[in-house]
């Protein structure tokens, strides 16, 4: 199930330390419910600050819903589906028609 954080309460997390091959699946939406962007990680905290650090539409970001997967291939198997179906509007690199 996936649930939604705001900005605020990100950065109070406590790390999400990997365990075994499990992944995070995890959309960013903007204040109008857009979906800006979605992505696979094993480590939450330090990808949502790369992001942060390095994506200007990071500002836009007003929610984050995640959820646990068990692999990463299944994590990167619903993350193509997502980029597809969802159109992100960020996803450059998969956005795949």
């Amino acid at each position: 199930m996936l649930k939604p954080e705001t900005p605020n309460d990100r950065w109070n997390r406590v790390e999400i330390s990997p365990v075994g091959e499990h992944a995070i699946l995890y959309r960013l939406l903007a204040s109008d419910g857009a979906l800006l962007y979605v992505g696979i990680t094993t480590n939450p905290i330090e990808r949502w600050r790369a992001h942060a650090r390095l994506k200007p539409w990071w500002r836009d970001v007003v929610a984050i819903y995640s959820m646990e997967v068990p692999t990463w291939l299944i994590a990167q198997r619903l993350e193509l589906e997502a980029i597809k179906q969802d159109a992100p509007r960020y996803n450059i690199h998969a956005a795949v028609k």
